[in-house]
């Protein structure tokens, strides 16, 4: 579409959703790596694997199509489920150090499933992949609350200053930034409302392109009134005494 111009909210929300799949991304991959120590620390490999796939389709459906609504909705979800992420995190690693741990092998319970798990990822390895995801999953659970803020607050003002509760099934495209109106800062936007009528030709005279010029009434004299004749369709104000 020739002069499409993309909104300052969409091309923000844009570049979150590319942080967010990134950030998503890493803690896929090393919660993919995890699992190769099943069933060691099952409910947090498993949840990490969940709340991460989920993110994934969550960040790669929001580039094609959304709703205020489900923006809204799916922010506050997901930030729960990073903050509950971030939480188990720190539970496992959170007053480690990892250089503490140099040397030392990963105690998974020596059983048969994990064995050579173990042996090919040492407690320092193990630690400073934990403390990747704490700090990536903190990442995630910042950016949904912040969004989840940002989206909230721009469709109650979108629909404080006209839109109507439709807004928040419409388009999350056309939600206007602050001190914005919807459509504004979109050069293909036409207005749906309609234009108003300007009066006739006899009622004002018309400027060089053609336009009704303005009459711009001056303060009279002391003592005298302005006032406006309906019999000269109101062309011109005269300043006199009214008889």
């Amino acid at each position: 579409m020739s002069g499409y111009n993309r909104s300052i909210f969409t091309q923000l929300r844009t570049l979150v959703l590319v942080f967010i799949l990134c950030c998503a991304a890493v803690v896929l991959g090393m919660e993919a790596n995890f699992a190769k120590l099943l069933p060691y620390d099952s409910d947090f490999i498993i949840f990490g694997l969940v709340v991460s796939c989920v993110t994934v389709l969550f960040a790669l459906a929001g580039f094609l199509r959304s709703t205020p609504a489900g923006d809204s909705i799916c922010f506050f979800i997901f930030g729960v489920l990073w903050v509950a992420m971030g939480g188990f995190s720190v539970d496992r690693i959170g007053g480690v150090r990892c250089i503490d741990l140099v040397g030392q092998p990963l105690n998974t319970g020596n059983t048969i499933t994990n064995a050579t798990a173990s042996v090919l990822l040492d407690a320092e390895t193990h630690c400073k992949q934990l403390k990747v995801i704490m700090a990536f999953s903190w990442a995630e659970f910042a950016i949904m609350t912040i969004m989840f803020i940002i989206v909230t607050s721009l469709t109650i003002r979108a629909r404080s200053h006209g839109a109507h509760s439709q807004v928040w099934n419409e388009s999350i495209s056309d939600l206007p930034w602050f001190g914005t109106w919807v459509g504004e800062d979109r050069q293909h936007y036409q207005p749906r409302y309609p234009m108003p009528a300007y009066p006739p030709s006899t009622a004002y005279p018309p400027g060089p392109n053609g336009t009704p010029q303005r009459i711009v009434i001056q303060a009279p004299p002391p003592g005298e009134s302005v006032y406006l004749r309906p019999e000269d369709g109101y062309m011109q104000p005269v300043s006199g005494y009214r008889p």
